[in-house]
């Protein structure tokens, strides 16, 4: 029992170093591919206006506005990168908002639709959980865009005064539960990690065809008392 339980931490201790590396290219490859280029493209318009300062024909308005467009690509990149390291958001408005804007930005990226359904009392949750949440739900959907195939998610959030409930369902292809497949990989390891390290119980009630839904329940400490002050929507 003793040998098995320290295979499994190796093995775990491996899938989140290679999860770690991943990460760590991805975030590198978007860095060179998206904000490296844009920033070349934006130094050369700013070359080209050097070259048209003294000049007044339509030429240095067209290369101004195509400069200025290139630094709010850059802007908005790099925004998308800083959310993905550190969900800012979290402190500025909130967990509700954090979550739609998550949403949204799926659905943009994936051109998958989805729906966030918030019941109860969240504005006031611990940091911990309000970062887990939003990592789970983050790490639930780039699994679905990978492997699902689905055509619509839906996001419920439930606070209770004595726990927080979290569901991702899509409308997927499915796969079997226990049966190793890449839906089955890291991305499920790190949400079970994260819902164990705060006490909580995570389940995956899936099937071929018939999709995926994930829960994650997460309890709440006896002394835990709503915030008299919680983040204005």
């Amino acid at each position: 029992e003793l040998e098995r339980d320290q295979e499994h931490l190796r093995r775990l201790s491996q899938e989140m170093v290679r999860a770690q590396e991943a990460e760590r290219k991805s975030l590198s490859r978007e860095l060179h591919d998206q904000v490296g280029q844009t920033l070349t493209a934006l130094r050369l318009e700013i070359g080209n206006l050097g070259s048209l300062r003294l000049t007044d024909g339509p030429d240095f308005a067209e290369h101004l506005d195509a400069a200025k467009q290139l630094s709010e690509q850059a802007l908005h990149t790099v925004r998308d990168l800083s959310m993905g390291l550190r969900p800012s958001m979290l402190d500025d408005l909130g967990l509700e908002p954090a979550l739609r804007w998550q949403a949204r930005n799926f659905s943009r990226s994936s051109r998958i639709p989805v729906d966030v359904n918030i019941e109860g009392e969240v504005a006031s949750l611990p940091e911990p959980h309000r970062i887990s949440i939003f990592r789970i739900v983050q790490e639930a959907l780039t699994n679905c865009a990978k492997h699902s195939r689905a055509s619509g998610v839906r996001i419920t959030l439930h606070g209770g005064p004595n726990s927080v409930s979290l569901t991702v369902q899509d409308d997927g292809q499915g796969f079997t539960p226990g049966v190793k497949t890449p839906k089955s990989g890291v991305g499920l390891i790190g949400i079970e990690e994260r819902v164990r390290e705060l006490g909580g119980r995570f389940s995956i009630y899936s099937a071929p065809e018939r999709g995926t839904l994930l829960l994650a329940e997460l309890p709440l400490e006896p002394s835990h008392e709503q915030d008299p002050h919680p983040i204005s929507r």
